[in-house]
């Protein structure tokens, strides 16, 4: 649904307008003065903005002027409502920068089909880009899913294939007799230092070209990836029996380990392998599935006379670790183990923090700390995420606010990532409501950071969540950008304020020019919807002066700061004030 901004002073105009929009389905945030307007505008970003030229307190091209030179909102359609005693003043909102006007009287007739006119023209101007990012989505797909030196999927695309086959029942999987192998070469920094990166780099390719034509003499569904320098995936259908996986593992070890033939070098290697054949039932993502195949690679490393290993059959030690830390982890919020730590997002133009990203880590007592990408899992396979998510938002608010009270941080924005169990919760925006009414912090202070698996996951539940968090004036931004392509087919029918890119592409565009090619048309496709565009993972000049160049909004990276504490944060921003202060 579309929201209009209607800024008319006359309460009976004001009444009837708001009658007709709402019929012809649109939602409608109707104020009497201009300066509430432009705070209205700000909060609800809105799709069009209809405005009154005499406004009691101020005239609607001072709205106008205020709207265009504010970021946040400077792209916002603007329509004019005039009588005919003011049409001399149309001139000058039109130099202004209105889009179109509508005289008073207001035929309904002509409103909607003003308004519905704009919006076509809106699609019209966004098709090209619509079109140039699919053209650019396969170069973004090799890029971000394969190998470039095999050519063949990457830990990410083995990511992609497997994820389908974690969706079935534990029965259909015994059927389907699913089986994922991780063969890694043994001693590999020792080749690498002894013959070179570009003889080893060959050595990888021949045993690509070995695995791929070794499976397809087996007659089997698989798919092979090239997950590290020296490790390789292997994915497997119609491997019920057991048996039958000790005879391919066997025979690929001794095959790989025949000598390879390279330039001026014959190698011979040893390889090992480790084995996941089925999923346990805890198992719900495809990196924890990898990691198990990984768990298994490990320990047959660690035994000379065992060229392979069986997850399934691993000492009970390997698997009950990670069923106490899951243990911990649901403990971890009452012994006050869970931190924040804050990284900014800074103005490309200005240089300025514009707002911060709250960021969940673990310090457990007795590992120290454990990345997200390892304890995230965890949350989810026990589904309790979600009281972690709505934590961090409780907390991040606080701390705000705090900062807020030091005068350092009253226009402050802060941004909080979001799980899909979370997004799926049916009490989520009770508790979110409840937070904000705690906190007293603006809903427009914050932004909700959704990745494509939370919009694509439940799309119907996700899509009514997203516009419930539009209605409270809540930003919505989708993060890491330009992994995945489905979205570009839902961009212009979600309600979203931002576009995070996937750092992988900011921090390669400069050793891939076609990333360059890739970032210029994300930026041109998201000024045509009016969208706004932060870069992540930002480490060098070249890489800001690019992304400045191409008129991205904001970025965020090491190259300025990283994550930070809530303490090192306010010392942060008190250094850059009194900077400013002293200038």
């Amino acid at each position: 649904m579309r929201t209009i901004l209607l800024i008319e002073d006359d309460a009976i105009s004001c009444q009837a307008l708001t009658d007709v929009l709402e019929y012809y389905g649109y939602s409608v945030v109707a104020v009497r003065f201009g300066a509430i307007g432009i705070q209205m505008a700000l909060a609800y970003q809105p799709d069009v903005i209809l405005c009154d030229v005499m406004l009691p307190d101020i005239l609607g091209w001072d709205v106008l002027q205020q709207v265009r030179g504010t970021e946040a909102i400077a792209a916002t359609p603007f329509i004019f409502l005039t009588s005919l005693d003011e049409r001399r003043y149309m001139r000058k909102g039109m130099i202004l920068g209105a889009d179109d006007y509508i005289l008073k009287p207001v035929s309904n007739k002509d409103l909607h089909q003003t308004l519905e006119a704009l919006f076509q023209k809106q699609e019209r101007l966004a098709k090209p880009y619509i079109a140039e990012m699919k053209r650019v989505t396969q170069e973004l797909q090799s890029i971000i899913y394969k190998d470039h030196l095999t050519g063949l999927p990457n830990r990410l695309g083995f990511k992609e294939y497997i994820q389908p086959y974690l969706q079935l029942g534990q029965t259909q999987v015994s059927e389907a007799g699913v089986c994922l192998f991780i063969f890694a070469i043994e001693a590999w920094s020792d080749l690498v230092v002894a013959y070179g990166k570009d003889i080893t780099d060959q050595l990888v390719i021949q045993l690509s070209q070995r695995l791929h034509h070794g499976l397809k003499d087996q007659g089997t569904t698989f798919q092979l990836a090239h997950l590290d320098a020296d490790q390789f995936g292997l994915f497997c259908l119609d491997m019920d029996d057991r048996g039958k996986v000790i005879q391919l593992v066997e025979s690929f070890v001794e095959y790989l380990q025949q000598p390879y033939t390279l330039p001026n070098q014959c190698i011979q290697i040893a390889v090992k392998a480790g084995i996941c054949q089925h999923p346990e039932g805890v198992i719900t993502d495809p990196e924890t599935w990898i990691s198990c195949g990984r768990v298994a690679l490990q320990w047959a490393k660690q035994h000379p006379s065992q060229p392979y290993q069986f997850y399934e059959q691993l000492p009970g030690k390997t698997t009950l670790e990670w069923c106490q830390l899951k243990l911990d982890l649901g403990t971890a919020l009452e012994h006050d183990q869970m931190i924040i730590q804050y990284q900014p997002i800074f103005s490309l133009t200005t240089n300025e923090v514009e707002q911060v990203e709250a960021l969940l880590r673990w310090q457990h007592p007795k590992k120290g700390k454990i990345l997200p990408a390892k304890f995230i899992p965890m949350a989810e396979e026990a589904h309790n995420i979600a009281q972690f998510d709505l934590w961090v938002i409780a907390q991040g608010l606080k701390q705000v606010q705090s900062w807020g009270n030091h005068e350092m941080g009253e226009a402050l924005r802060v941004s909080f990532n979001l799980s899909p169990q979370t997004i799926r919760q049916p009490d989520l925006m009770d508790s979110l409501d409840r937070i904000l009414s705690q906190s007293q912090v603006p809903p427009h202070w914050i932004t909700i950071e959704l990745t494509e698996t939370s919009l694509f996951s439940n799309l119907d539940t996700t899509q009514q969540v997203l516009y419930q968090l539009k209605d409270r004036g809540i930003q919505i931004a989708l993060d890491d950008f330009g992994r995945g392509y489905s979205s570009l087919h839902y961009l212009r029918a979600l309600p979203l304020n931002t576009l995070k890119i996937d750092h992988h592409l900011v921090q390669h565009l400069e050793s891939h020019p076609q990333n360059q090619a890739i970032l210029k048309a994300i930026v041109r496709m998201a000024q045509s919807l009016a969208l706004k565009v932060v870069a992540k993972g930002v480490e060098t000049e070249k890489q800001l002066d690019f992304l400045l160049s191409q008129g991205y909004h904001s970025y965020q990276g090491f190259l300025s700061c990283g994550p930070l504490n809530a303490e090192a944060m306010l010392e942060f921003l008190q250094r850059r004030a009194d900077r400013r202060s002293v200038a």
